[in-house]
């Protein structure tokens, strides 16, 4: 004799502070389960609620809903027994969009380069005494904005928008700083960049948050790192080209390397040495332990450390890439064949490289970050190109152009779908590779490194 069983579904029923869990036939409704259960509905005042906060009716049978479904009866007729006030619950709260300290890094900034332009264009700083006090009051607002930055312990929105616009008036209160007697762009710039990489590093002891001072460091090591760049040549006696070819150029490969550098793991996390490491490095070699479990809670902080340093990164590389491209791009109409291929072929890898490396990442804003500079470039090659051309060379520029703008347009969506997006996607990494392996040497090109050197061996 066989016999028959009776499928069942189970549920969670949350309501008045405790939690049912029960379960009935499916032949059953959801108000006859709560009634066998002892959990009665009453009819116009209690209703049932799923997570998605959709009303599940009484009369619903269960074999509609899914196995171990949450649901939660809500009293209709209860009342709070807090009364809101308008002085504990305000009805408008403020939003604050960080754009005081938006402002005052765009306004620093703007008046480092207008004065770095000026500089360029054979004029000063700055006229008169104006210089030593303007860069008298950056320095000492860039030392009031740290000392509150460091104070107020800010959160990680905040803190690293209060961080770019303090690093902002470093950067200008360095830059100003210079004599008129040995001013130049050259050394302007240097100044700056080794101001801002000081109190970059100050800000990354003193913070107390992790992920603020990942952030700072970063920045803190990207302003040193450009700003040794920009001292080496400059004690060289380089051009300023030479300094910004070489920073253009490290902006690809950077961005590639970047990641590898950012998560330093205990060796026992790549392999277990103990199982198969057959002899030791040496004879009192120590083989590296087993980490054991790896749980979220343990390595959370650092991913997310890890992951604003990343970001910090990509989005300075990326931002330098349109910020120093007007100095090299003139090399592309140099005399000296060299400096003219390489500043021709800096341009073209370094574009390709920040269009095509965010294929790679997760984070929104490095991608569009590297995305916009690849653009930025562009435009200042296009508007170089149209302010030194014939008539003739602007139209065929401008034709161009716009048949590159619809072909884009139209292989979008074949190119999204199915193998054939697969195929250019490999064809996108084998370019993204020759950019990336190319734009140091280029940059090397343009820096016409190789006159350079030979003419200070000869001297």
């Amino acid at each position: 004799m066989s016999a028959t069983t009776t499928e069942l579904r189970r549920l969670a029923v949350l309501g008045d502070g405790a939690r049912l869990d029960l379960s009935a036939p499916v032949t059953h409704s959801v108000g006859q389960a709560l009634e066998i259960a002892g959990l009665a509905l009453t009819s116009g005042r209690d209703v049932l609620l799923d997570r998605s906060g959709r009303e599940i009716a009484a009369s619903t049978p269960l074999v509609d809903l899914d196995d171990g479904m949450l649901l939660t009866m809500v009293d209709l007729s209860a009342t709070s027994s807090e009364q809101s006030t308008r002085r504990d619950h305000p009805q408008v709260k403020r939003v604050d969009f960080r754009s005081t300290w938006w402002l005052l890094a765009a306004s620093s900034l703007l008046l480092a380069a207008g004065a770095l332009a000026a500089l360029a264009a054979g004029g000063p700083l700055l006229e008169g005494s104006a210089r030593g006090w303007v860069s008298l009051g950056f320095a000492l607002g860039a030392i009031a904005t740290a000392s509150a930055w460091i104070a107020r312990a800010p959160s990680h929105g905040t803190g690293a928008v209060s961080l770019i616009s303090t690093l902002s008036l470093a950067f200008a209160a360095g830059a100003l700083a210079v004599p008129d007697a040995v001013a130049s762009v050259h050394l302007a710039v240097t100044v700056g960049l080794l101001s801002a990489a000081t109190l970059g590093a100050a800000m990354a002891v003193a913070a107390r948050e992790r992920t603020l001072r990942g952030v700072a460091t970063m920045l803190s090591v990207m302003m040193a790192v450009y700003g040794s760049i920009w001292g080496a040549t400059l004690l060289l006696e380089w051009p300023s080209a030479s300094a910004a070819a070489i920073t253009l150029g490290l902006a690809a490969p950077g961005m590639r390397f970047l990641p590898t550098t950012l998560l330093p793991l205990p060796d026992g996390y790549s392999i277990n040495y103990k199982h198969f490491m057959s002899s030791r490095w040496t004879v009192r070699g120590a083989v590296p332990g087993e980490p054991g479990a790896v749980t979220m809670a343990a390595i959370a902080p650092t991913v997310a450390v890890a992951a604003a340093r990343l970001r910090t990164g990509i989005v300075t590389l990326a931002l330098s890439a349109p910020l120093v491209a007007p100095f090299v791009i003139p090399g592309m109409h140099s005399e000296l064949l060299m400096v003219r291929i390489g500043s021709i072929g800096l341009i073209v890898t370094t574009v390709a490289a920040l269009a095509l490396i965010p294929r790679h990442g997760t984070d929104p804003t490095a991608a569009w970050a590297s995305r916009l500079a690849a653009a930025a470039v562009v435009v200042e090659v296009a508007f170089a190109g149209v302010s030194h051309s014939s008539d003739a060379l602007v139209t065929v520029l401008a034709v161009s152009l716009l048949v590159a703008g619809v072909l884009a347009a139209a292989m979008i969506v074949p190119v999204a779908k199915g193998s054939r997006s697969l195929a250019w996607s490999r064809v996108g990494d084998v370019f993204e590779s020759l950019s990336v392996a190319l734009a140091l040497p280029f940059a090397l090109l343009a820096a016409d490194v190789v006159e350079l050197v030979r003419g200070m061996m000869s001297g």
